[in-house]
């Protein structure tokens, strides 16, 4: 199924389209829908008349979706909650926030109106809801909305630069055709990135088990094994050492951020300053960190500076156990550690055993230390020379 070739087309009139099919139209939204936008929130009532209702706000409503369960709860008087009712098959528009997010209202088994968040939008015989739901995405990722809203500082989309909003108009039937074939199309689309993450995920899998075959049992699938005495680690090859992290480490040192009113170290930067937003949960070598500092920094003292591969570990927060590995010179922020291996200890294999231990170093953490103070004790297996 390909979206069909117009015989002919035209220059168009609307600014961020440039041709439409010369049978098209061009008008204000408003010539083609029924918009309402939703009542402000009354929290208690204001008549005899007045009921409590159901209602949806800009929260609820995501592209593609509106969230229907759990709603709450407003009061509202006979004439509002049929003047700002919707059903299913409504389009929802947010008035504010992401202005101009918009879903097709589906699933909704109750009584139900919209806040003031809102516009409800309705189809005629001019115009399918459909069709303009995926136009009202097309002007989202164009970044339209900023310039439609006048920017400032919150964008609004208040109710007559909804209706004002020009916009190309086949027949309806052909706007239902459309948004057919984008539901087709794009479900397609989402599958396959369905199917990619899952594949991905399954990657990941596989990228930890080999890792971590490789820092328990070694290469050698014969070779002769003993009990580690760690009850996770289990039986390792027999000429290895099962011993604490910090035998193995030289010094672990915790980064430092420049004074908050310093902003002068992060003039013409150059060298890497690592922080949590650099690491992956997956564990990676780290070589460009997303900020940096100046020279300054360093002659200073106002930051470490490490010109030799450590393991770097992120200490705090939600990001507790990532595991990285800086081979050139850095500097990093108060939430990392750098473990700086001992001598006899290879670097890299030193980041590949712990980036398959953040579970383990989220347990035994206590989130402010490492190994060397004895709180972070991760047991490490060190393999012989022939390997290394």
């Amino acid at each position: 199924m390909k979206p069909a070739c117009y015989p002919a087309y035209r220059a168009s009139q609307i600014e961020w389209v440039q041709e439409v099919p010369a049978a098209w139209e061009e008008c204000s939204a408003k010539m083609n829908f029924l918009m309402q936008l939703g009542k402000m929130l009354q929290n208690d009532p204001s008549g005899l008349e007045d009921v409590e209702i159901t209602y949806l706000k800009a929260l609820h409503v995501n592209w593609n979706h509106v969230a229907t369960k759990d709603l709450p709860k407003m009061w509202a008087s006979p004439s509002e909650v049929e003047q700002y009712g919707v059903m299913n098959g409504d389009l929802l528009v947010c008035e504010g926030g992401e202005a101009g997010r918009a879903a097709i209202l589906e699933d909704l088994d109750e009584p139900a109106i919209i806040q003031n968040a809102l516009h409800r939008v309705r189809g005629t015989e001019r115009g399918d809801v459909h069709y303009f739901a995926y136009l009202l995405k097309h002007i989202a990722d164009a970044g339209w909305f900023a310039i439609l809203c006048n920017k400032a500082t919150i964008a609004h989309l208040t109710g007559d630069k909804l209706g004002a909003i020009y916009m190309p108009v086949p027949t309806v039937a052909e706007q239902q055709q459309i948004a057919a074939f984008l539901d087709w199309k794009t479900g397609q689309i989402d599958a396959l990135i369905a199917h990619k993450k899952e594949l991905l995920e399954k990657l990941k899998e596989k990228r930890t088990a080999i890792i971590t075959q490789a820092v328990t049992k070694g290469l050698n699938p014969d070779a002769p094994m003993h009990d580690s005495g760690v009850p996770w680690l289990g039986q390792v090859p027999e000429h290895w050492e099962v011993r604490r992290l910090k035998f193995y480490t030289e010094r672990v040192f915790t980064g430092s951020t420049p004074p908050s009113d310093e902003s002068r170290y992060f003039e013409e930067p150059t060298i890497n300053w690592f922080t949590p937003s650099d690491f992956t949960d997956e564990g990676a070598i780290v070589s460009d960190s997303k900020r940096k500092l100046n020279s300054a920094a360093i002659d200073e003292g106002v930051v470490r500076y490490f010109e030799r591969p450590c393991v770097l570990i992120v200490s705090i927060g939600a990001t507790l156990g990532r595991v990285g590995f800086a081979e050139g010179s850095f500097s990093c922020n108060q939430q990392i550690n750098v473990v700086v291996p001992a001598e006899g200890m290879y670097a890299r294999f030193l980041f590949y055993s712990l980036s398959v231990k953040r579970e383990t170093m989220k347990v035994i953490s206590n989130a402010t230390t490492l190994g060397y103070s004895g709180n972070l004790v991760a047991e490490l297996g060190q393999e012989g020379k022939t390997l290394l």
